[in-house]
């Protein structure tokens, strides 16, 4: 019996896990102006991607980082961590320094934001999972006799 509470407990846990790496999504950024040291990622035109292939490298369509600056045309400042080519191969990025996407090069911005439903339920299965495992213990502790009676039984 103890092997199905451990059982449970695993794959509550392992499932709590997988859903709390994708609490956030990336959704198309809706304020004209967002605030600094959000995550975004900007999808660049075909010119774009020729025009930043010296900073980017090449053939790189899709950068995501952190938002250093904007100016007051649109241009976006960031710090790149991510970059994906045009053919979907993403990696990290291991260039240096803030690269600016100024609006002709920029085919869509996207903003990283909570994913209210997912990390609730994340949660959930975080409280279960952990639930699990403090009732599988408890039971493998009973039955292996452990207890935390300290005092010693009388001598026969």
């Amino acid at each position: 019996m103890t092997t199905r509470y451990r059982r449970l407990a695993m794959i509550l846990g392992g499932a709590s896990l997988a859903l709390n790496m994708a609490c956030y999504a990336y959704q198309p950024a809706a304020r004209p102006l967002m605030p600094l040291n959000q995550r975004l990622r900007v999808h660049l035109t075909p010119e774009g991607i020729t025009e930043l292939a010296r900073f980017l490298g090449p053939r790189v369509a899709v950068a995501e980082g952190v938002l250093a600056s904007m100016a007051p045309d649109g241009a976006i400042s960031l710090t790149v961590e991510w970059v994906q080519t045009a053919d979907g191969v993403r990696q990290p990025w291991t260039g240096e320094g803030i690269v600016t996407f100024p609006v002709a090069y920029q085919r869509g911005v996207e903003e990283s934001v909570l994913n209210r439903r997912q990390t609730t339920l994340a949660a959930i299965l975080l409280a279960a999972g952990l639930v699990a495992i403090a009732v599988s213990a408890l039971r493998v502790a009973g039955a292996l006799g452990v207890s935390d009676n300290t005092t010693p039984s009388p001598p026969p």
